[in-house]
């Protein structure tokens, strides 16, 4: 019997900081949050990227879409396209009060009107 193992690697690409302490801090979102930058060297997605492909895994990227309003549209377009350059999956990951109100931070607390 021939058994096979089967791993699902998913990774959410999102600022992990509230958006008090990134404002109060004036920390460098789109670099330490997104990217991961730390001391001139990658930590975030495109490391987790490297690490997959060199041991010939795929993984599916998470984005949470709504902080588009704090890096840009142009940035999450960038995003996407490196991820699926290198030939992994991009989805969609939704923390609603990073868009709307910081106050509701689970989908079930929106109305679908």
């Amino acid at each position: 019997m021939n058994s096979r193992l089967f791993v699902i690697i998913t990774v959410d690409v999102e600022d992990p900081l509230p958006l008090k302490t990134i404002y109060e801090n004036d920390v460098d979102e789109e670099k330490s949050m997104i990217y991961g930058k730390i001391d001139g060297k990658y930590f975030g997605f495109q490391r987790i990227m490297e690490i997959c492909n060199r041991f010939n895994v795929r993984a599916t990227f998470f984005l949470d879409i709504l902080e588009y309003n704090r890096y840009s549209e142009e940035t999450f377009k960038n995003i996407c396209q490196e991820i699926k350059g290198k030939g992994h999956d991009v989805q969609l990951h939704i923390h609603p009060d990073r868009g709307y109100d910081e106050n509701r931070q689970k989908m079930l607390e929106y109305s679908k009107g």
